[in-house]
């Protein structure tokens, strides 16, 4: 099974083909409904329409992992009176819980549950979407206010004045499910902009991880944040 973050028009097709070897399904964005509905479809896909009376599909919040993850294992290796794939659902998950999933995933066997993971928006330095991007055995999708297209992407950044001369950000820009939405996009590339106003060297994935994640200088974020959005007197605060 190849490593996969996976479009949305190919999640059911996926899941289908890998029934028996699929360890991790990641679902994270905005759209919590569509998360939802998502999440179930893959919850019918793995055990069928008698997975719930079966007692095959058992839920966890993060929050109840968390404090007993003796439970979460326990559940993980738990042979079901009736055959047929299961599913163990952990909803509302965020990275406090990647040590656990990660000691899960090394034990775990085409026996064993499908993790189903349900998440909010996580930001491309997201550890638990890592984990999910690249395990051989697990698949990531974004779920989003709205489905779009690369094409609304390649038109904001030809009209933008970034210099963009390494082909692995144009295309890493360009690539929808990158974001959690189209107003996510927007608002890096204009923050972008802003860090690159008297800078005409070229962009880096260093510059783009900065500006996407509020942790690698608060300082230089808040201020880029509120030049963004036209807040200059918070940004006044902060020079």
């Amino acid at each position: 099974m190849a490593v996969m973050k996976i479009r949305f028009n190919s999640y059911t097709k996926f899941i289908k083909e890998n029934i028996n070897s699929l360890s991790l399904i990641l679902l994270y964005g905005s759209n919590q409904s569509e998360i939802k509905i998502k999440s179930q479809e893959a919850v019918t896909l793995i055990c069928g329409s008698s997975g719930m009376k079966e007692m095959r599909i058992s839920k966890l919040t993060e929050t109840e992992l968390l404090k007993d993850p003796a439970s979460f294992y326990d559940k993980l290796k738990l042979v079901s009176f009736f055959p047929g794939k299961q599913v163990l659902l952990v909803e509302n998950g965020t990275d406090k819980i990647v040590k656990i999933l990660t000691g899960a995933l090394k034990d775990w066997s085409n026996n064993d549950p499908t993790i189903i993971i349900t998440a909010n928006i996580l930001r491309v330095t997201s550890s638990l979407r890592k984990i999910a991007e690249n395990h051989p055995t697990a698949i990531c999708l974004p779920v989003y206010d709205e489905q779009f297209d690369s094409q609304k992407f390649q038109q904001r950044i030809s009209s933008s004045t970034l210099k963009i001369v390494d082909p692995r950000i144009s295309t890493f820009l360009k690539d929808p499910s990158n974001f959690s939405s189209l107003t996510a996009f927007q608002s890096l590339i204009e923050k972008l902009e802003i860090y690159k106003l008297n800078d005409q060297n070229p962009v880096t994935f260093e510059e783009i991880e900065l500006l996407s994640s509020e942790m690698s200088n608060p300082t230089i974020y808040d201020m880029i944040n509120y030049l963004a959005k036209g807040d200059i007197e918070n940004t006044m605060l902060l020079l």
